[in-house]
Order: structure tokens, then sequence, then C-alpha cells
């Protein structure tokens, strides 16, 4: 096996050589890379500068059942999930992570279930306690099970073999991954008469001949074979089951079984078996047993890093250094599973297990995302920060992220993380702990029994857990299914409780000093009429000084269009009230709904209340359980809540607490004003706070000083609807731009960015384009900022109850002169006077 660099495009074999290691922490991430290539040599996986986009890959004209066709059922898909006895297993699954609920009603898309054999022998691979982390584990399984979700109805007679996009998405490169169903085009027939062209346009067209679908082939190149066909359902709708589980290129049931028969990694599993062997523990079933992110360095860094060490590393000091390549999440919160897209948060930077058992709190792992060279147009950089051999600031650079096992998230590296020189034990001091696979491994004697040190370190790590994160432990909810976030029982006052006043909410809120800012932002927007009676609910409301903080980053003449800035500042304060009466004692940390939904999605957003389990009572007598069948239960202790996590990762304390009100809801104030994950004061902050805005901020910069004026105060002075590519959109741009030989100007820079905006006519809240676009007519299709071009028209199309809508933008392609669409990946983002929607198209108008 030769060395080399990473050749994008190229098999794994030839991207990850000979790779000699670091822990098996390590492993789960480079096991991701080993089974994505590993089962047909064409495979390779995505990389900085060689994304693999499934893109549109069913965009072409096909046939499938109506709703009503002869073969299709009444029964809906769930009721035939869960009464065929073949599929019991997966209908568990399924029901497990709350998929059922929407498979209870007509059906568009289709399924290719696993069968009870399949799953059974997918699940005899997971080595880790999996059910000891239901957060983290449903998180895998809502990965693995979307992946089994095709958006449409792919019956299997089709006119070719076709690619299809799953519901499983690359939030990287925000593409579907698919899966191909292969024809043999010696089976044909004519397609029913009741099935239909999936174009309008083609409606009249006789139905054409289909051939039979004899097998799927995954992502890892697996030929996944059908045990039943063409099961059709309420919707028309279809279901298939098959004899495997499919898999993703990026999701494996273990470390184990990812890194298996993979020649990628025979010179880690080499050096891992010496290290094990001199440490007598097993590195893989450790790593599969304990939720936390992976960093592993490739081939060419390990040999180059470790080689260039001063000393030989004994087992132990390699230890030491795979520790540093591994952040265990705090309480086995699936938070603490450091996935692109990296925000500065509660969990990142991330404390190493090295700085866990040192204990050194200066050793941790910061990722993050930046522009490249701070050019838009080039592909977003994703790297991580942290202190080198001499202790001083170092950087490695992410060039495969996001490689799931059932309770990891993985990141392949091109450097390997040496810990400053203090962290490293004594080379004649044996360190029994997880081993780490290396080029080369000295020999040392141990003493004492290496299991006992093993138990000692899971010890201390589940002190860790227990002290950072331990309501988690007790239970918190499916952060994936946030229609429920805080369905869990708890306890709340009754009303009339001996701590509730007869005092109103609204009648404390006004008459408390330090809240006369949002008394008079509530008023403003006419909330205040709710509150002047019995509130059972909770608000969590900001000081004076902490709505001045905010206000002074709104950059926009928010006066000028108080209709449009009242719209937002509903959002805002919706956020702020919680829908249920929630004091400052939990019986855990929890996830709280609050009033303000996510419009395309329908949940709520929510907040997190994160308890001190080192503070605890007994709950008043004069409270009670939120199920009436546990109401004669005696009341539990409860743990203080020290602070609010708001959806930005802001860790918010509170002024005050418990001011119970008339009805036995509660109000805190708090030091901050909380932030929605897509609410922001500012196009800065939402740059700052959304990645993929930056791309954009960083070609307007470029644009505004080229032109000599600056672009941005525009927009934020701007009401209006704003469409933002993403770095990857303009890095294919980019390409196509020299496939043209062109070279755009300044001012054709300008022409272009001018057609992402479209200002509003005036102040009603009405002319900014947010989902459902398809119920604003009257201000849809919208005109830009450049005239003489065709507006653009948002559209929203329903792809099936298990997904959400499909949102588009249609615009005059300016270098095909015709139609173009690009798909919204992210919407509705608000700030004080405008919408923004990302999109994966940069929309060229025709340039002069």
């Amino acid at each position: 096996m030769t060395h080399g660099s990473s050749v994008p495009g190229s098999p794994i074999q030839e991207q990850i050589t000979t790779v000699a290691a670091m822990r098996s922490l390590l492993v789960a991430a480079l096991v991701c890379l080993a089974l994505f290539g590993n089962a047909h040599a064409g495979a390779s996986f995505p990389v900085n500068d060689g994304i693999v986009k499934p893109g549109k890959a069913d965009g072409k004209p096909y046939v499938y059942p109506k709703g009503n066709c002869g073969s299709c059922s009444a029964i809906t898909a769930w009721d035939y999930i869960s009464s065929t006895p073949s599929l019991s297993a997966v209908a568990g699954l399924i029901k497990a992570i709350g998929l059922d609920a929407a498979l209870k009603g007509p059906f568009t898309g289709t399924l290719a279930l696993p069968t009870n054999e399949a799953v059974a022998a997918y699940a005899a691979q997971f080595r880790g306690n999996v059910t000891a982390y239901p957060e983290v584990f449903n998180n895998f399984l809502t990965k693995l099970l979307t992946y089994h979700f095709i958006l449409r109805s792919a019956p299997a007679w089709q006119l070719s073999t076709v690619t299809l996009s799953v519901r499983y998405r690359n939030v990287w490169t925000a593409t579907p991954h698919t899966v191909t169903f292969v024809v043999d085009p010696s089976v044909s027939k004519r397609a029913p008469g009741d099935w239909q062209w999936s174009r309008k346009s083609m409606h009249s067209r006789p139905m054409p001949r289909v051939f039979a679908v004899t097998h799927i082939v995954d992502e890892q190149g697996n030929n996944v074979t059908f045990a039943s066909k063409d099961n059709f359902v309420l919707g028309g709708g279809v279901i298939h089951t098959i004899n495997s589980v499919l898999n993703a290129y990026d999701i494996f049931p273990s470390v184990s079984a990812a890194a298996a028969g993979n020649p990628a990694l025979s010179s880690l599993f080499d050096v891992l078996q010496q290290v094990s062997a001199a440490l007598n523990i097993s590195v893989v079933d450790q790593i599969d047993s304990t939720p936390g992110t992976l960093l592993a360095p490739t081939n060419d860094a390990l040999n180059q890093s470790l080689s260039t060490l001063p000393i030989t590393p004994t087992p132990a000091q390699l230890y030491a250094v795979l520790q540093y390549h591994f952040c265990p999440a705090p309480g086995g919160n699936v938070k603490g599973l450091l996935y692109f897209k990296f925000k500065a948060n509660k969990f990142n930077p991330c404390l190493t297990l090295l700085g866990l058992t040192k204990p050194a709190p200066t050793l941790k792992l910061f990722f993050n995302q930046t522009l490249t060279d701070n050019n838009p147009l080039l592909p977003m950089k994703l790297t991580v920060d942290y202190l080198d051999l001499g202790g001083q600031p170092a950087q490695t650079n992410i060039v495969v992220p996001d490689v799931t096992t059932p309770l990891t998230a993985g990141h392949v590296v091109d450097k390997v993380l040496i810990p400053p020189l203090s962290a490293l034990p004594l080379g004649t001091q044996p360190h029994i702990a997880l081993p780490v696979s290396t080029i080369r491994v000295s020999s040392c004697s141990s003493s004492g029994n290496p299991r006992h040190s093993m138990r000692a370190l899971l010890v201390t790590v589940s002190a860790f857990v227990m002290l950072i994160g331990s309501a988690s432990a007790l239970g918190l909810d499916d952060i994936n299914r946030p229609s429920k976030p805080d369905s869990k029982p708890h306890v709340s006052p009754k009303d009339g409780c001996s701590a509730c006043s007869t005092t109103t909410a609204w009648a404390y809120i006004s008459s408390t000093p330090s809240l006369s800012a949002v008394a008079g932002l509530i008023k403003a927007i006419g909330l205040d009429a709710a509150l002047m009676g019995p509130f059972t609910g909770t608000l969590v409301l900001p000081t004076n000084e902490a709505v001045g903080s905010y206000v002074s980053q709104i950059k926009g003449n928010v006066t000028a269009y108080p209709d449009i800035f009242n719209s937002f500042l509903t959002k805002l304060l919706n956020y702020h009230f919680i829908l249920r009466s929630a004091p400052a004692w939990q019986l855990s940390t929890v996830y709280l709904s609050t009033r303000y939904l996510n419009s395309w999605t329908t949940f709520p957003h929510t907040v997190t209340f994160v308890v001190d389990p080192s503070v605890s009572k007994r709950a008043p007598g004069d409270w009670q359980w939120s199920r009436k069948n546990m109401k004669n239960r005696p009341m539990p202790r409860v743990f203080e809540v020290t602070h609010i996590i708001d959806e930005q990762g802001n860790e918010v304390t509170f002024a005050s607490k418990d001011n119970f009100v008339a009805g036995g809801g509660v109000i805190h104030s708090v030091n901050a004003v909380l932030g929605a994950s897509d609410i922001y004061p500012s196009h800065n902050a939402s740059a700052a706070g959304i990645p993929e805005l930056q791309a954009l901020q960083a070609l307007i910069s470029t644009v505004s000083a080229g032109l000599g004026f600056d672009f941005l105060p525009l927009l934020e002075d701007q009401p209006g609807t704003l469409v933002a590519p993403t770095s990857e959109a303009f890095a294919t741009l980019q390409g196509i731009f020299a496939s043209l030989n062109i070279t755009p100007t300044t001012n054709q820079l300008y022409t272009a960015l001018s057609y992402h905006v479209c200002p509003a006519l005036g102040d009603d809240p009405k002319y900014l384009l947010y989902f459902p676009f398809t119920k604003n007519k009257k201000y849809n299709p919208c005109k830009t900022f450049i005239e003489r071009m065709p507006g653009l028209l948002f559209s929203n199309t329903p792809t099936g109850l298990l997904t959400p809508q499909e949102l588009t933008v249609t615009y005059l392609n300016g270098l095909t002169n015709s139609q173009g669409t690009s798909n919204i990946v992210l919407t509705g983002i608000t700030t004080p006077l405008a919408v923004t929607h990302i999109v994966d198209t940069v929309l060229v108008p025709i340039l002069e």
C-alpha cells in the first residue's frame, strides 16, 4: 500500500492509505471512511476539494400509481407495517423514534423496510450498551431509518435503473442521500392504466413499458434483495420489504463492523492489537460504549506527526495522545456529539478525555468552520483548534466530517493532535487505559491490574457525566422529537399554592421596574391582554439591561416600519413564553416547548432548563404531578435550575426566579434575551450565528469595497426577502464561470447580489415571504432590485407525510437564458426587517 496525499474523487484505498492510528475512538471515524468505499471500487467520500453530490438524482420523468389506483389499499402505511409480522422489529423502531404518527394518514412516498431477520442481523453488530443512552441512540436510529424513506412513490417497476433521493440528508453538502433501484431489462410490462406521469405536461401520454426492479444498491454498494414488493397503501405510496438493512455511506452499526475487512485500516489494527495486548483491554468495545466526538488522523498525518516526536512513545503516552482526540458527551447528551454545523456553545469547545482524566480544563478542542481565504466562492473550511506539544495554539483541518456510529460522531483530520508535553505520562511509568495504535510501539513493563485501572477510568468518566450533565442520565427527552420535548412527568405549583400570588402576570410585569422595557414591548404588540387573568405557563423575561444590550445590536431603521418590526418582536417574545409552568426547581435538566412555532416543521422552538444535581429539595406539598394517574404519589426531590440554554447555545443566567402569579404560572427574569435558532437582531448577527450566511456576507464586503459603498447597511434598513446561497453554491458557480472563461466584474457581482433581494413594497409583514409561500400569491413572485429581470417565485410542494414540504425558488438563469430552480435548504431566518432563505444555487441574472 502506497502513501500519498488525498486525491478528490479517488477510491478510499487511495485517499486513506495505511492507517496507523490513534485509538479506537479514532477507529470510529476512520471506520466510517473505510466502509464508505469498502463495497465497490468506484466509491469515494466527500472531502473539502471533492464533494460527492447526489443532487437531483431522481429528477427525470417517471410513472407511479395515482392515490386511488386499483391496486392501492385503503389501509394506511402504519396499519400495514404494524400488522405485518415480518416487520414487527422495524415497526418497534419506527414507534420508538415517533415516526409512526406520520404514517397514519395518506402516504405518497416509498418505504424500503428490512425484515425482522435483517434487523436482527444488523442489531447483532451493535457492540455498545446503546440502551444506556436513549437520546444518542435515537439520533442514530433516526438517521438510519430515514435512509429507508424514499421521497417519492417508487414501485418495483421503473422506466430504467434509477437513483432515488431519500429523506436522510447530508447536512454539510445539503443534498439527500440516495439508493438505486436496479431493473432487469429483460422483464417488462405496460404500466397500469391507473398510474400517472410525474409531470403534469405529460399526463395525456399513454403509459410506457416499465421494467422489473430486481434489487436495491445502497451507498456502500451492497446489493439488497426484496422479501416482498409493491405493497401499495393509502395515498398511492408503496412499501417494499427487504432482506438487509440499507447502508448510507456515513452510518455504521459499530466501530468494529465499520473497520472489519477494510485494507485501509490494516496498519491501524496491527498496531492497535499490539497496544491492546500490552494494556490488556479492548479498545473498540470501550469506544462503542461511550457517547462522544472522535477525531481520526489520516495515515499520512500519523506517519508524519508521530515520527517527529522527540521520544519513542510508550503505550501509555500514545494513549494520552489518543485521549486528546476524543470528547465524551457530557451526560450522554446528544448535543455533546459535535456534528457540522459547528457553533461555539456549551459543548464546543469540548473537554477531551485527556483533559477530563488529568484533570486539565485547558485540554479542549474547538470545532469551527470558516470561509477559505475569506473567499465565498471556495468550499467552507472545517478546522479544529487545540494546544500542541509546546502548549501553543495549533489547528488541524477536517477532511471528512460527520461519520456516525450508534454512540459517536467522527471526523477525519490531517494532523495528529499531540497534547502539551506536561500532559504526557513519564515513559518509565506505564499508564493503563484505552490503547492507541501508532507507527511503532515501544515495549514497557506493566505493574498492577490493568482491568482495575480501566474500571477506575470509567468511574472517573461516569463521575464527570453525572456532575456535568446528570439530568441526561436521569433521562432527557429525545431532542430529535421537538414536538414533545417536555412530555415526561413533571411537578408544578397548584393554582392557589402557598407561594402563588393573587397578582396577575401582567400586574407583576408592569409593576416591576427592572422589567419596564419588556413590559413596553409586550404592550406594543398587544400581548398584555392575555396576561391579565390566570396564567398557567412560564415567562422568561429579560431585564432592562438585557433588552438594551439586544436593541444595541439592531442596525436597521426599525421605527420607519413599525408593523414589520412588531412582527419580529412577536416572534422574539413568543420564544420567551414557555407553554407550561416551569419553576426553577425541576426533576432534571429538561427541554421545554415555547409559544414560538416553526411553521415549516410545525414543531415548537425550545429552551433548556439546566439543573445543578448537587442542590436539591423536596418539592412543596402544594405542588402537583402533571399526570392525573400520578396525583397520589408523594412529591419527589427537585433540583435547582442554574441557567437556561437557548437554541443558539447561549447560557443565560437568572436575575430573579420563581415569581409565582395567579393561576400557578411563574415569571423568571433573565440577564440576556433568549436566541431562537432562526431569530437574530441583524444580518451581521445571523451571519455570525449561521455559517451558511458567511459566504454571502463576505461577498457583500468584497463588492462593497470594490464599489466604494457599504451594501450591508442598505440591507439592514430595507425590509424585504433575501435569498442567500451556500458556500458550496458559490463554489459551484466559480467552476461554471471557469468552464465558460468568465471573470465577473465587481459591477456584475453587484448585479448578481441585487437579484437575491426582493424589497418589501411597504410596511406590511405580508410583503415578507415566509413559508407557506403558496398562501401569499399577491406578492409572490416578488420583484428584486433588478427590475428588468423577472421576479422570484417561491414555492412549497408537499413531498409526503414523513417529510417537510420541498421549498424552491424559480428564477431566470442569466447564464442559460432559461428558467432555473434553486432549492431552499434553510428557511425563515428572521431579522428585524427581513426574512432570509438559504439556497443551494447562486441566482445569476443576465449580466451586462
